[in-house]
């Protein structure tokens, strides 16, 4: 689609030799020790916000990549832009209408670039050369269409430099009930760390976690091949694919 991109030249290995915390929106954020993020260097991801009532801290840098979310809650990414100037606001440059058969749209009449809102080019991943083809290390290239917006943090973190990504509140489960299997429900009280978690008409939409996990996989295998150190510091949770730590050892041994 020929619309604007952002150069992010600028956030090139921005960040070398730093440690990035990237937070998914599990519920085990409410058992993490969060306030061992105060001072530290956060990606967030779609209504990541609502930590906010909880912690005194902000996220660095924040990301959107679901269609659905970024046309629902429009007003809110803006507002949290706004509100938030030290925030750099990540979005892909447009989105996909899947269920009006893949009709793509300007992200630009929903949340406008400049400040410190930027877009980024959404690449769709291929088999063909796994896993390097499922993810991207080049911002500049963009960012792969996820199946989860976890994977496109830790994408955003090999290209500013971090040398170590620990990954928090990634659960990478919806849940015990059927309903939130089947991503019908509306309750998000076992599905994301806050029941005020915006959903649609109908429900979550389908989860599809065995996405998920293929995409992390591919993501290990990838960064590690790279050199890139990734650790999942979540409590608990389903994703097993990167080694465990816990985030006070983490910030024991990056304290200096």
């Amino acid at each position: 689609m020929d619309v604007p991109i952002d150069d992010f030249a600028a956030l090139r290995l921005r960040h070398a030799d730093e440690v990035a915390f990237i937070m998914g929106n599990g519920p085990s954020l409410r058992e993490t020790p969060l306030k061992l993020l105060d001072d530290q260097i956060v990606f967030g991801g779609n209504a990541g916000y609502l930590i906010y009532d909880r912690v005194q801290w902000r996220h660095r840098y924040m990301t959107f990549a679901d269609t659905k979310f970024i046309t629902r809650c429009s007003t809110k990414i803006r507002q949290l832009a706004a509100e938030n100037p030290g925030m750099d606001v990540f979005l892909p440059a447009w989105v996909q209408h899947w269920e009006k058969g893949g009709v793509a749209e300007a992200t630009e009449r929903y949340v406008p670039r400049g400040g410190n809102v930027h877009h980024y080019r959404p690449l769709i991943h291929s088999d063909i050369h796994l896993p390097f083809s499922a993810v991207s290390n080049n911002m500049n290239a963009g960012l792969v269409r996820p199946f989860t917006v976890t994977i496109n943090m830790i994408e955003m973190a090999v290209w500013m430099g971090f040398k170590m990504i620990v990954l928090v509140g990634c659960d990478t489960s919806y849940g015990s009930s059927p309903a939130a299997a089947r991503g019908t429900s509306r309750d998000t009280s076992t599905t994301h760390f806050s029941s005020d978690y915006p959903v649609g008409p109908s429900g979550l939409g389908d989860p599809r976690t065995d996405r998920m996990h293929w995409h992390y996989a591919q993501a290990h295998r990838a960064f590690n091949a790279y050199g890139v150190t990734i650790v999942n510091s979540t409590v608990g949770g389903e994703l097993e694919v990167f080694p465990r730590i816990a985030l006070e050892a983490v910030i024991d041994a990056t304290t200096v």
